[in-house]
């Protein structure tokens, strides 16, 4: 009795602190979640989530009012993605061969796709000495990312896409960039992420990852402004959407590089740095979700 007591007190205790340490954007989202989870199509999903639970049952212990919205890196103002509505597109816009067959429909580049290995089809001719990217269809974080010599190449179990290998553009590691656009044209941030220890740049890929915010990455603003325009078009049911680029000046001018779209996110990141976002950003983006919920209002 005494310690069924404990545990009631206990469980009390959190639901206030949660109640107390959380903004209305989180607690909405929350029950938004709660209320309409799509259970089946999460569990069945091609893509694992790790969404690191630990940090989200912690956060009520933390006397800050956004630590929901900080330990998700920005997710949670996506999380009813997971929801019965979108849950089946959600998974949908996952798929890498998803994005590869709509981003140059709509003059975007991306890596030239060599062959996909479940079904096994060869799409261009593979050099059996010459290295590829090989990547999961359906994988996130850079997980299940490597590089494949062309005679290695062969169907598998699981789908992976071989795609021609992008430099990156004069240094040494993985780099990319990973632009947060939102669903009425605007650009909330714009990150480059730099790795030396992995073939991915994605700062979950290893500790010495890092990420850098830019207010204007020249080389790729043309793009940048198409993805807005589509965003705004295409999947203005989507609050923000993080898209992967790639910027390659192999044997070319600096000046001119190539500029590949590798994929987009949803849900995304929009913080680079999982705490150390101030409060007065994210204050924007609540205000910009707020109208989001009365404009395009999820249902």
């Amino acid at each position: 009795m005494q310690y069924t007591r404990i545990i009631l007190v206990s469980v009390l205790l959190y639901i206030v602190l949660l109640f107390i340490n959380t903004n209305s954007l989180e607690k909405r989202m929350l029950y938004t979640v709660l209320q309409d989870l799509d259970w089946w199509t999460i569990t069945h999903h091609s893509v694992k989530y790790d969404p690191g639970m630990v940090n989200y049952l912690k956060a009520p212990f933390y006397f800050d009012k956004n630590r929901l919205t900080k330990v998700s890196r920005g997710q949670i103002y996506d999380a009813y993605c997971f929801t019965k509505p979108f849950a089946k597109i959600q998974e949908k816009l996952q798929s890498k061969m998803f994005w590869n067959e709509y981003l140059p429909r709509n003059g975007i580049n991306v890596p030239k796709l060599k062959a996909t290995t479940n079904p096994y089809k060869e799409y261009d001719s593979i050099d059996p000495d010459r290295e590829y990217i090989s990547k999961p269809e359906f994988g996130t974080a850079g997980v299940g990312v490597k590089i494949v010599k062309g005679r290695d190449v062969k169907p598998s179990d699981v789908n992976f896409l071989i795609q021609d290998k992008i430099g990156s553009c004069n240094y040494d590691g993985a780099r990319s960039y990973r632009i947060v656009t939102t669903y009425d044209g605007d650009v909330l941030a714009r990150y480059e992420f730099k790795n030396e220890e992995t073939i991915t740049s994605n700062i979950s890929s290893s500790k010495r990852g890092i990420a850098v915010e830019h207010d204007n990455v020249p080389e790729i603003e043309d793009v940048i402004e198409k993805l807005c325009e589509l965003h705004t078009r295409d999947f203005d049911f989507c609050f923000s959407i993080g898209w992967d680029f790639m910027v390659d000046c192999e044997n070319k001018d600096p000046t001119f590089p190539d500029v590949y779209v590798l994929e987009g996110n949803w849900p995304s990141g929009i913080f680079g740095d999982t705490i150390n976002r101030n409060d007065k950003f994210i204050e924007m983006v609540n205000k910009k979700h707020e109208h989001f919920t009365t404009s395009k209002q999820p249902k």
